[in-house]
């Protein structure tokens, strides 16, 4: 049998995702300020998924953004800046994990 893992884009987007903290309707944002934007998050989002370009920036550019989102939601730098290590080092140790199977 075989077994075949999500790649490290497909769980990378699945967390962005589930944080809830992308543009929604009717929440207005420093970072994702109008219609435009957020389609093209969201097209980055789906690049990100099938690991189209260059991966490693990709996944960069959108990490970052869910930070500030969550320092705008939350309101305290720290906290966001904790919560995001904790993001990186989880994504990070899927990718070690990838990579030696």
């Amino acid at each position: 049998m075989i077994i075949f893992f999500p790649t490290l884009g497909e769980v990378s987007k699945l967390v962005i995702d589930c944080s809830g903290l992308l543009a929604q309707k009717g929440h207005s944002s420093d970072l994702i300020k109008n219609d435009t934007q957020k389609k093209t998050v969201q097209t980055q989002l789906r690049r990100l998924a099938r690991e189209e370009g260059d991966l490693n920036k990709n996944l960069s550019d959108l990490l970052l953004l869910l930070e500030g989102l969550l320092s705008e939601h939350l309101g305290d730098d720290r906290l966001s800046f904790n919560m995001m290590n904790a993001v990186r080092e989880v994504l990070e140790a899927y990718r070690q994990s990838l990579n030696s199977s």
